[in-house]
């Protein structure tokens, strides 16, 4: 990729895409939420120090490709400017005669954050003349959106047709760490992944599976290939269709694939009913998995002792329940004890590990969910080959 140390930004206008697509809470940007903002601040700051005019573009939620307030960028304009310490202003839209005037008026060392770009329906339809409307706004092209380089979406893939385009310090920074995660790890290789759905780490793990020493599961994932293996799951939350079908890329018997020993299960998913630590072979009809029990933790924790390389993307259970936070936690633990290179990624665990005091005790926090996991599955990406 062409990177900013080669780009000439000094005195530009640089339109600058990020991932600032974060949970809001009343409002406003909660302070364990604001992780993506944070992990942008380098490239901000390199390009203040070269008295370049910067102009952000984000977008926020899915507001449908039309104007809607509840998702306006405006509170993370205002948790910019905080960590900035400077002013941030907002714009009313992201293209227009307008918009165009207030960033004729910027500044050197100045920063404006144009409004949601998902507000346009060509954003995501990869809109050859909105991307055009874009550029025409200023002189490079930055992208340090590694959260969205996934997507083939005006701002991310087509805009580099029309300006001299270079990936910030921290997309470069993401593709460095896992490209080496995923080419030549220190080994042993361990991955730990959770979350809800197989489908969408499938790739993932037939991908690693080759070259990892364990891939330990939780979370819908592990319920769903439990339930593949004839075990019993009660009411869990698993993928049907994936049972059913049977068609994994992987197999699940691979007895490098580890699964709960056992799990906390309860007959409600809200913390409302009694928990319960049970084995796997014993949940009962109207029980569903919530998290790994004690057992599983120990195994999973024995396991990652002594790896070189860590992958971390998916909580073990429901843990915004403090009753089953236990094995995301212990997990969390493990990791940072052993030393190893650790990267750990999407937005529930990096949230998780934030609100916890947690983010110093891994080697790279990545910014992307599905972008991560895309890039680890081995697939081209439309933001990365924009900038080769």
């Amino acid at each position: 990729m062409k990177t900013l140390d080669q780009a000439d930004v000094q005195g530009k206008k640089v339109l600058l895409r990020v991932d600032f697509n974060v949970p809001l809470d009343n409002g406003e940007v909660a302070w364990w939420e604001d992780w993506r903002i944070k992990a942008t601040l380098p490239t901000i700051r390199y390009l203040l120090e070269r008295d370049a005019r910067v102009i952000i573009m984000c977008h926020l939620g899915r507001p449908e490709g039309k104007p809607d307030s509840a998702f306006s960028v405006a509170p993370l304009a205002q948790r910019l400017a905080t960590l900035l310490q400077m002013s941030v202003k907002k714009l009313d839209d992201c293209i227009g005669e307008a918009v165009q005037q207030e960033i004729n008026a910027l500044q050197p060392k100045g920063i404006v954050m144009l409004e949601n770009l998902r507000f346009h329906p060509e954003e995501e339809q990869g809109g050859v003349a909105f991307a055009q409307e874009l550029a025409q706004l200023g002189e490079v092209y930055v992208d340090d959106a590694f959260g969205a380089v996934h997507r083939a979406h005006a701002s991310i893939s087509v805009i580099t047709q029309f300006l001299p385009s270079f990936a910030g310090l921290l997309l470069a920074r993401e593709v460095q760490e896992l490209s080496q995660a995923i080419q030549n790890p220190h080994k042993p290789l361990a991955v730990v992944m959770g979350g809800i759905k197989i489908k969408t780490k499938e790739p993932t793990i037939v991908n690693i599976l080759p070259k990892a020493a364990h891939i330990m599961l939780g979370g819908g994932l592990a319920n769903t290939l439990l339930a593949a293996r004839k075990v019993a799951v009660g009411a869990s939350l698993i993928d049907a269709r994936e049972v059913a079908e049977n068609k994994f890329g992987f197999s699940i018997n691979d007895p490098k694939i580890l699964v709960p020993l056992d799990v906390t299960v309860s007959t409600a998913d809200d913390g409302q009913k009694p928990f319960r630590e049970a084995d796997v072979a014993d949940i009962h009809a109207d029980e569903m998995i919530l998290d790994i029990g004690p057992k599983t933790i120990s195994a999973y924790a024995q396991a990652l002792a002594g790896s070189g390389t860590i992958i971390w993307n998916g909580n073990m259970g429901k843990s915004e329940l403090p009753d089953c936070s236990n094995g995301t936690m212990y997990i969390a633990q493990a990791i940072a004890q052993t030393g190893a290179t650790s990267i750990v990624g999407g937005g529930d665990t990096v949230a998780f590990i934030s609100q916890n005091g947690m983010m110093d005790n891994f080697s790279h926090v990545s910014t992307g969910g599905g972008s991560m996991l895309e890039f680890l599955a081995g697939y081209d990406l439309p933001g990365i080959a924009a900038l080769q």
